[in-house]
């Protein structure tokens, strides 16, 4: 947490810090190539100056492992190295860099502070850009590719924004804004998330994008039942409200099942049919049971699923159908890995419980994003955000309060 006892050199890492960010998340040209590369050389200085240990865990050697295979199964002459695995690399780095924020030692309530500072600050700027993307379109909506999608602000005529894309952007600003609604300690930040939520509710809306659209009631009502245990200590009600949530979920998808027919004739032509019709009936669950269908161990990728069903919306069948078996076993693994640090960062009774509650809200939405989109190469900054997160998971799964700071100016 910066303050006015922080020195002049951690204000500056810290605007460099958002500064590389921006580079990669806005999508500058040529920048975004290279600013989380520069942002991890200048978190390795920054570590280097206070006299830190570089903190690294089988999961990080994992990732890197992936990287490489991946890029060696799916690997082009016609491109060079670093274009083919930009996006491995800049994930490895962001896990490393959220893998050492909370340094052994260290004060948890002020690094918990400066990871939602951090979200808030990357929420804030895929809106911003989101924002621009959506004005440029306003502007000449007859010259757009088709209505759900918008020409780049940085490519016009040449690289295409799709709708599910600026729904993901959105994910985290989502999390960033039911957590403040319920939990934040000032009513200015209550009054920030509530906007936030309706922003992107919204924007995903008028976009006729699906998946924001179901993922915010759910946090709100996560938000609201954790509240009412934590705040109000109505431990009973809170149970019994997930009960009832769980109870109306089921029900709405057995009368979507019964009246399907009448419930499209109803909604045809309005916005809601994208939602009602085409939210709950996918195609994707026919790419999984394909996939699963002809799963073998001797399978070199090369996209033969995508070819025959379609490209799957969810990062661990992607790897799989595009990279073949070796880098799904080694993602898996490190799937594997990140899922223990979590419930091992849920057990850890030397962190603060909203910081779980927090840090929680944003894994889920990452990780639905991951399961229900492809987003490998339509929006790597996201994949690259996401193992941020899980670097920050692992990491404060092995935090120790009461252990033994390291080398170093005073935290």
């Amino acid at each position: 947490m910066l303050t006015k006892k922080n020195t002049a050199a951690e204000w500056l890492f810290a605007a460099f810090c958002l500064v590389m960010t921006a580079g990669f998340i806005c999508e500058v040209p040529k920048f975004v190539f290279w600013s989380p590369t520069i942002l991890f050389g200048g978190f390795l200085a920054f570590v280097l100056w206070k006299k830190e240990t570089l903190r690294l865990s089988l999961s990080a050697a994992l990732l890197a492992v992936f990287g490489v295979t991946f890029v060696l199964f799916t690997y082009r002459p016609s491109q060079t190295i670093y274009y083919q695995s930009y996006i491995f690399l800049h994930s490895f780095f962001m896990f490393v860099i959220g893998y050492n924020l909370f340094q052994p030692g260290s004060d948890p309530h002020k690094r918990s502070l400066v990871f939602r500072r951090y979200m808030f600050a990357v929420g804030l700027m895929y809106l911003v850009y989101v924002g621009v993307t959506f004005i440029v379109y306003l502007k000449d909506p007859l010259g757009a590719p088709d209505d759900r999608q918008y020409w780049s602000v940085w490519y016009p005529n040449y690289v295409v924004k799709t709708a599910t894309g600026f729904c993901v952007s959105m994910m985290f600003p989502l999390a960033w804004g039911v957590y403040s609604l319920f939990f934040a300690d000032h009513p200015v930040k209550r009054i920030v998330g509530a906007v936030l939520i309706a922003v992107c509710f919204a924007f995903n809306v008028y976009t006729r994008t699906r998946l924001l659209v179901f993922v915010t009631p759910v946090l709100l009502a996560a938000g609201f039942i954790v509240w009412l245990a934590y705040r109000k200590k109505k431990t009973r009600l809170a149970l019994i409200l997930s009960v009832v949530c769980v109870g109306a979920v089921a029900l709405v998808l057995v009368l979507y099942s019964v009246f399907k027919e009448e419930l499209q004739k109803a909604l045809a032509g309005t916005v809601f049919y994208r939602f009602a019709e085409l939210g709950l009936r996918s195609t994707r669950w026919k790419f999984m049971l394909n996939v699963l269908k002809n799963f073998s161990f001797l399978y070199l990728g090369g996209g033969a699923n995508s070819a025959a069903v379609g490209v799957p919306h969810n990062l661990w069948l992607y790897v799989y159908d595009f990279g073949g078996i070796v880098p799904f076993l080694v993602y898996t693994a490190f799937t594997v890995f990140v899922a223990v640090g979590f419930v091992r960062f849920l057990k850890n009774r030397d962190l603060p419980f909203l910081t779980k509650v927090f840090v929680s809200m944003v894994l889920f939405v990452t990780v639905t994003e991951l399961m229900m989109e492809d987003l490998l190469y339509g929006l790597p900054s996201f994949v690259q955000m996401a193992h941020f997160v899980f670097g920050v998971i692992c990491g404060a799964a092995e935090f120790r309060k009461n252990q033994t700071p390291l080398p170093g100016p005073e935290q």
